[in-house]
């Protein structure tokens, strides 16, 4: 008698179950969209796409999301759709049974500005080039001279380890590569560069220079330095004003 119980308990359930799939389904087919929300995730300082450029791609997919049949919104086809704007990194639509449509949208954000044969464009965080944007202009890093699209990867490495630095990190105005593979670096805080040479030996030449700026900031000599250069074993050579 138990085991009846328990199997009629059982069935009981999954009837239920599909009931509630039948009536939501039902319930997405009749129910219309009332409202989007556009979700846009960017850094306050690189605005570069806005609600409006989202709507737009919205609008080319759909001729009016707003009360169209939810069962009717592709939302794979407008997740695609809004991805392939190069400076959008992911994007999600889905939509709730009272009618709202969400897109929840992520920016690429750059870490730097190349400048290279002529053109300008940004490197995102996954170190690959995004375009420049109409609507605003990112305060990254400049990375110049000789950059092409097998050196992106070597330039994208050095910027990742500069990041690290306590004294580069934030204060990192320009970097530039030379045609045989030897980097200048050129930090915001006081009025010199640095002389880095090639990508070999970094740790090594970053201890010398975080003990040299130490030594800088502790006799307030920051803005009397015109170059710093790291490339000599165990010393820094530098020329003053």
């Amino acid at each position: 008698m138990k085991r009846i119980i328990k199997a009629l308990s059982w069935l009981a359930g999954i009837a239920l179950y599909l009931g509630v799939l039948g009536f939501s389904a039902n319930e997405a087919e009749n129910q219309r969209a009332s409202s989007l929300e556009i979700n846009l995730e960017q850094p306050v300082d690189q605005l570069f796409i806005s609600e409006k450029n989202i709507t737009d791609i919205i609008d080319s997919q759909v001729d009016s999301i707003i009360n169209t049949p939810l069962h009717l919104i592709n939302t794979a086809l407008l997740e695609e759709s809004i991805e392939n704007h190069p400076l959008i990194d992911e994007a999600e639509v889905y939509y709730t049974l009272d009618g709202r449509v969400s897109v929840d949208v992520i920016q690429h954000v750059a870490i730097a500005r190349v400048r290279a044969h002529g053109e300008d464009v940004y490197m995102n965080k996954y170190g690959k080039p995004i375009p420049r944007s109409r609507n605003h202009s990112a305060n990254v890093p400049m990375i110049t001279g000789h950059i092409d699209s097998s050196q992106w990867r070597e330039a994208y490495h050095f910027l990742q380890l500069l990041d690290d630095s306590p004294w580069l990190g934030d204060n990192l105005e320009a970097i530039s590569r030379d045609s045989a593979g030897k980097y200048t670096v050129y930090p915001r805080m006081g009025r010199h560069s640095i002389t880095w040479g090639e990508l070999d030996a970094f740790e090594d030449k970053m201890k010398k220079l975080d003990v040299f700026y130490s030594y800088l900031t502790r006799e307030g000599q920051m803005d009397s330095v015109r170059t710093i250069d790291v490339r000599f074993d165990k010393q820094v050579v530098s020329t003053k004003y």
